[in-house]
């Protein structure tokens, strides 16, 4: 028991681990990073850091990347009393040459050790990774994701009426399955569309303030993955304060210059998960 309570304290300590630049890149910032969750200390379950990696990080050309299996991966690791991480080990294995790949990466970060009573201390350490989407597939997602958006919105404000046709209600708006911020061009392109837009990471003081005076909604785009270059299918949901979220598949299919939006039937309660 002795022995768990310490894994957990340890990794909690984890949240205000600050990195030391030593030719390694840092972990992200803000809506990047995933904070620990220790209730499966058995298992040593704890999620400590969200990395995104590109073709440029794993020494791949444009055709090999664009092949890749890019749903996250989590990778084990040990953070060492020094702050070094080692013993990586892919939880998802995608294929030797990946999977070797990943863990040289990681464990060329370096890291302010965990302590515990003000002595470094060993830890688990699991990062998430992500792939940055090739250059061409990340301008198809960012202007799917805005099209979802922008379709959830106009459903959204079908949904709270009453909020009344003037009013504009507060709308929470996130990414990805860890709920990221936005890109800023995203909430400027919403703003413009007359919706009163906050990113994931500020809505939490704003719901505070706003408390039940007035109904708020929440979009959050889980996933957007490609079929084919003019065809995707999107993962989303959507909610209003006080009720249960809907969960929807979507596809999106280019129409010349525009995407075309439709809801798919789904019996599955997150979305489409396979």
């Amino acid at each position: 028991m002795s022995l768990r309570l310490l894994a957990c304290c340890a990794a909690l300590a984890l949240v205000s681990c600050a990195v030391f630049n030593t030719g390694s890149p840092p972990p992200p910032s803000g809506g990047g990073q995933l904070k620990p969750t220790c209730s499966d200390v058995e298992t040593e379950a704890c999620i400590a850091e969200s990395v995104t990696v590109s073709a440029r990080d794993l020494g791949m050309d444009s055709v090999e990347y664009a092949a890749l299996d890019r749903r996250p991966v989590p990778v084990r690791c040990i953070l060492r009393e020094a702050g070094i991480i080692e013993a990586c080990h892919v939880l998802d294995p995608r294929g030797e040459s990946l999977d070797e790949s990943l863990e040289a990466l990681l464990q060329r970060r370096r890291y302010e050790p965990a302590t515990y009573h003000h002595k470094p201390v060993l830890v688990p350490y699991t990062f998430l990774i992500s792939f940055t989407p090739p250059g061409n597939e990340a301008a198809r997602t960012a202007a799917v994701r805005l099209e979802v958006f922008k379709g959830l919105l106009t459903r959204l404000r079908r949904v709270a009426p009453d909020a009344g046709v003037e009013a504009r209600p507060l709308i929470c708006v996130g990414v990805g399955d860890d709920v990221a911020d936005p890109p800023r061009s995203d909430l400027d392109a919403l703003a413009r569309a007359g919706a009163q837009v906050e990113p994931a990471s500020s809505c939490w003081g704003l719901m505070q303030t706003v408390g039940g005076a007035a109904p708020f909604g929440s979009i959050v785009v889980r996933e957007v993955r490609f079929e084919r270059p003019d065809v995707a299918e999107v993962r989303a949901e959507l909610g209003v304060s006080g009720q249960t979220p809907d969960y929807l598949l979507l596809r999106a299919s280019r129409l010349g210059g525009r995407w075309l939006i439709e809801e798919l039937p789904t019996t599955a309660p997150d979305a489409g998960v396979r």
